[in-house]
């Protein structure tokens, strides 16, 4: 089960899980990290083990069985020049967090998908509010399919896979939320430096 006292253990951050905020069941992490108000900290964080109203890119739904993935969000207030970068940012943290825990090799498919042996093991959301074309936060969201053994989606646009079924054991979600936490708040105070990323990401 998901510890949100474990996780915040692991944490070598100075932003991102400044706070982590964990419930057994959300709509969805993204509108909850939408939802921070404007004196909160940068770098909240939200973790459920089932969301009533998951979504991914274009509208489409997020389908998970409850407890068998990661699904969290984080609060970001990034400049211009690094909003633009967000999606890049966080999934290759998502790609280097894979790799560490479980050694599987992760690569990325344009715009936000995770996959893993060419199969789809995760994604990432990336969702800004502007003031114009400044941004006033963005809610990151990154779903990882961990323990999930009958990967059975209906008219899904993609062939999907679990890290547990790949590896051929069972995944600990909480070190790979410390991994992913961990790797994110590095890249992100990277770009936010003006560092770039395309080439890691590429």
């Amino acid at each position: 089960p998901i510890s949100t006292r474990r996780i915040v253990f692991g944490l070598d951050t100075q932003i991102v899980g400044v706070n982590i905020t964990y419930q057994a069941s959300m709509p969805s992490t993204q509108d909850e990290a939408h939802s921070v108000e404007d004196d909160d900290p940068e770098g909240m964080v939200f973790i459920t083990d089932k969301q009533t109203e998951g979504r991914g890119r274009d509208g489409r739904t997020w389908v998970a069985p409850p407890g068998a993935g990661l699904l969290l969000s984080v609060f970001l207030r990034p400049n211009a020049a690094t909003y633009a970068k967000l999606g890049m940012v966080a999934s290759l943290a998502a790609a280097e967090a894979i790799a560490a825990v479980t050694g599987l090799t992760a690569t990325i498919k344009w715009p936000n998908d995770l996959l893993v042996n060419g199969r789809k093991v995760g994604g990432v959301l990336v969702e800004g509010h502007f003031f114009g074309e400044v941004p006033h936060h963005a809610a990151v969201g990154v779903g990882i399919n961990v323990n999930w053994d009958d990967i059975d989606i209906p008219a899904a646009p993609y062939v999907p896979t679990s890290l547990s079924r790949e590896l051929g054991q069972s995944v600990d979600r909480n070190a790979l939320a410390i991994a992913l936490l961990n790797h994110l708040d590095r890249l992100y105070l990277a770009a936010q430096a003006g560092a770039p990323v395309h080439e890691a990401w590429r």
